[in-house]
């Protein structure tokens, strides 16, 4: 968690900017896997707090789901479902 606030302080974010609920937690990742160690900072963010979805935004392929907490979508993958309304934002 120190890191993530961290990146807030760095960012000239108030520390108490994240609500205690979110709707969708978003990871952009510019590899073409994914593995666990990239969703660090993610998987700390939802310790802390209630996300209802939480999504790593990548070059892979095809979307995955590799644990119950986490979904890897490809970026197309990702548009689509921001534009059509899917994410709930």
């Amino acid at each position: 968690m120190k890191q993530i606030k961290k990146r807030i302080l760095d960012l000239n974010l108030p520390a108490n900017s994240f609500r205690d609920d979110m709707n969708v937690a978003v990871e952009v990742k510019g590899s073409h896997r994914v593995h666990s160690t990239h969703a660090r900072g993610l998987k700390a963010l939802l310790e802390e707090h209630a996300v209802k979805r939480a999504v790593i935004v990548s070059l892979e392929n095809q979307p995955r789901k590799p644990d119950s907490l986490i979904e890897i979508l490809p970026w197309q993958f990702f548009l689509e479902a921001l534009w059509s309304g899917e994410l709930g934002v």
